[in-house]
């Protein structure tokens, strides 16, 4: 027994059936009490029933001339661009003209047919390489535009998104800096040095580094200039301005902006203080402590030593 004819045999003996077979329709009528064969169109698909178009669900009958004419169609070339957000990458969503034709699906036999197509391409409309860069210009894609991504697209001729412009990305700048030639660092001065053992030498702790009039203290380096960069759509896109070191005006040093060096203007133990971006440098010609004695050690500094001498009550 065939399926057709199962099925036929298991739905409901009063109902009426329709189906389709190598593109033809059968009819069998309903029973005392069934439901009559219904058919319902497509948008794929003309439906005749015995010489008139019917677009609607219709009932039918098993003398009825049936008659259903796929249809073939031609779809336009579709175009369009998506730009990424920093307007440095353009793509092209892509589908070319395509002349199609529908054809019928055979189905079971059911009370209620929906009629079924499947598509079938019959050839697909080459699409010249002049008209999608016309197209992106329309779009102000103006820059950057791949002319061999775009004769590729139109060789294939398959539709997909591809990057058929890229801008030139900005460059950014370099910051200024400063160099010193004194060491700057957390411990105010102290030098740690340990012994072979690895024991610490707290007796020599203090040692006060000193600079010399005229001697070049630090150096600053002056920023780099970013470079511009384009967009896909032609426009110029700029870059931060660096940041630059400003030396803070000082009795104790004198800054040269053309050669970039700080010198000292005198002798004795350099200071830095960095504020963002801005530095203060002070040469101090004396240092104060409150003594001298085994808890502060022994105290190596070129220039001079006040020593503030703390009287204990009990020499009163």
């Amino acid at each position: 027994m065939t399926l057709e004819k199962e099925n036929i045999t298991k739905a409901k003996n009063s109902d009426g059936l329709v189906w389709i077979k190598n593109g033809k329709v059968f009819v069998k009528n309903e029973g005392r009490d069934g439901m009559p064969p219904l058919i319902n169109p497509c948008k794929e698909a003309v439906l005749y029933i015995n010489g008139v178009q019917r677009n609607h669900l219709s009932t039918v009958n098993e003398k009825d001339t049936i008659e259903i004419k796929a249809l073939s169609t031609t779809t336009d070339l579709q175009l369009d661009v998506e730009i990424s957000e920093d307007k440095l990458k353009c793509y092209l969503i892509y589908s070319p003209a395509r002349q199609i034709r529908y054809e019928l699906l055979d189905t079971e036999p059911v009370n209620k047919l929906d009629i079924q197509t499947k598509q079938i391409e019959i050839k697909t409309e080459k699409t010249d390489k002049n008209r999608i860069i016309e197209f992106l210009k329309s779009k102000s894609i103006v820059y950057g535009i791949k002319h061999d991504v775009i004769e590729q697209i139109c060789e294939n001729n398959t539709p997909g998104k591809f990057l058929v412009a890229e801008g030139t990305p900005k460059e950014d700048p370099t910051d200024g800096s400063i160099e010193y030639f004194f060491e700057v660092d957390e411990n105010n001065g102290y030098r740690f040095e340990e012994d072979e053992t690895g024991n610490i030498d707290y007796k020599n702790i203090f040692e006060y580094k000193t600079v010399t009039t005229g001697q070049v203290i630090a150096r600053v380096h002056k920023g780099v200039p970013g470079k511009n960069g384009i967009s896909v759509t032609g426009e110029t896109i700029f870059p931060e301005e660096p940041k630059e070191i400003v030396i803070s005006p000082s009795l104790s040093i004198y800054y040269n902006e053309e050669t970039g060096n700080v010198t000292a203007n005198k002798t004795g133990r350099p200071f830095a203080q960095e504020k963002g971006n801005i530095i203060t440098f002070h040469i101090y010609d004396s240092i104060v402590v409150d003594e001298v004695s085994i808890k502060t050690g022994n105290i190596r500094f070129k220039g001079d030593v006040e020593i503030k001498i703390m009287y204990s009550s009990l020499w009163k």
